[in-house]
């Protein structure tokens, strides 16, 4: 009941970050290692993560982007602890990027795959 046909509208604040190049999805994956310091994202570390990799890009202001990214981390901060998961916030983005959809696979595989041996454990 209530299905409907198609996708999912994505809302306002992520639709900004949709389709990025796979550069800027393993950018963000390295800016995440220099600038977090555990998996739980701030939200001022979220955004200096998205101000190093993505202004440019997207041709946003600081202002503008920070913004935007604010919005985004509300969405994603579903339990309002102020933080947010660093791992589902990457496969997120890989998801809605621009990469194939075996490189979106595997780009979240090995994410999560911590002790890079190929298998989740």
């Amino acid at each position: 009941m209530g299905q409907t046909l198609g996708r999912a509208p994505l809302l306002p604040g992520p639709r900004n970050f949709s389709n990025l190049p796979k550069n800027k999805i393993f950018e963000l994956w390295g800016s995440f290692h220099e600038q977090a310091e555990g998996f739980g994202l701030t939200q001022d570390e979220f955004l200096e993560i998205l101000r190093s990799c993505l202004s440019t890009h997207l041709e946003f202001s600081e202002k503008k982007l920070d913004q935007i990214g604010k919005v985004v981390f509300t969405t994603l901060d579903d339990d309002a602890n102020d933080l947010i998961d660093a791992l589902e916030f990457l496969a997120s983005f890989a998801v809605m990027s621009g990469m194939t959809p075996k490189e979106k696979a595997k780009f979240v595989f090995g994410i999560f795959d911590f002790d890079e041996c190929g298998l989740l454990t």
